[in-house]
């Protein structure tokens, strides 16, 4: 593809996503570069600064997820909501497939604020967007462990690919989501190898920081103020009609999700539970209990999580 073709269909792309915000209802704020006062890590925030975390959604695009986009949205927006209770600023947000790339390159294909979520997941998972995710991994890690290492230098994919980083110096802390509705992809081995593989590198860290995520300045996050956040399918060992009975028993679950979703294996709460035996911080919520009338106390927990993670010092 020719660069003048590309900037264009970027162009594209771009002009769907501000039409999709300026039809949006409600509008939660996701300042790109709101003032703050504590120069990044290791120096005191003035009195009465609130805590900021930056937020990064990794979420599944396949097809299917089309038509999860509004729950996607919700989801991410209760989670936001849970963090904003304890006082803390989402500063910036952004949506990463979690299996699809640009070729060799993970992109950051938007802003993650709730009410642009919807729109960005329905354009690349069913939309015209879908074209340029031509290329996929068969893991549901590999691309976060690409593309932290490369987030001190990539740009939203919407803009030049000359463009400043989209995070810039770390803030209190870093929070992930990992967002999916369909099977676990563990790559060629077992399940439980690469959950332990996952759960070790996202808690290894160097004089710098964690090993794995790397923004822009000079010093990075310890592991201990990164939270990971895992909302994905029932894990009933791969059995649909266990999947459909476990969801069906949560209180106002849309039994229509059901149709896009599939059942999954253990490995997300695996890598939830390896992270905290190593010191980190991590939650695993079933996503049909997050579409259903108990996920409140499940997000006020994650809420907690990320609360915790941000005021350590």
């Amino acid at each position: 593809m020719s660069t003048h073709t590309r900037s264009a269909l970027r162009l594209i792309a771009s002009g769907a996503f501000l039409l999709a915000t300026s039809l949006a209802c409600t509008v939660i704020r996701d300042d790109p570069d709101p003032p703050r006062t504590d120069g990044g890590v290791g120096i005191t925030p003035s009195p009465g600064d609130p805590r900021e975390v930056d937020l990064l959604v990794m979420a599944d695009l396949d097809p299917s997820a089309a038509h999860l986009a509004g729950h996607y949205a919700q989801i991410v927006g209760a989670i936001e909501g849970a963090i904003a209770e304890h006082g803390i600023v989402v500063r910036s947000s952004a949506l990463a497939p979690l299996h699809h790339r640009v070729g060799a390159s993970v992109p950051l294909l938007g802003h993650a604020s709730p009410e642009e979520l919807a729109s960005l997941v329905a354009y690349y998972a069913g939309g015209d967007g879908a074209v340029f995710l031509h290329d996929a991994v068969g893991d549901d890690y590999e691309n976060l462990l690409a593309l932290g290492p490369e987030l001190h230098q990539t740009p939203l994919y919407t803009e030049s690919a000359e463009g400043e980083a989209y995070f810039r110096p770390a803030a209190d802390g870093f929070v992930v989501v990992v967002l999916g509705a369909l099977a676990a992809r563990c790559g060629a081995g077992s399940c439980d190898a690469r959950a332990a593989e996952v759960a070790t590198a996202l808690t290894s860290a160097g004089e710098s920081g964690a090993s794995w995520l790397v923004l822009p300045g000079e010093q990075n996050l310890p592991p201990s103020r990164i939270a990971y956040l895992f909302v994905t399918s029932p894990e009933v060992d791969g059995s649909y009609s266990a999947m459909v009975e476990s969801c069906r028993a949560y209180p106002n679950f849309p039994t229509v999700t059901l149709d896009f979703m599939e059942p999954s294996v253990e490995l997300h709460s695996l890598v939830a539970s390896g992270i905290a035996e190593r010191g980190g911080r991590a939650m695993w919520i079933d996503f049909c209990a997050a579409l259903s009338s108990q996920s409140d106390g499940l997000f006020a927990q994650a809420g907690s999580l990320v609360a915790t993670a941000a005021n350590e010092r």
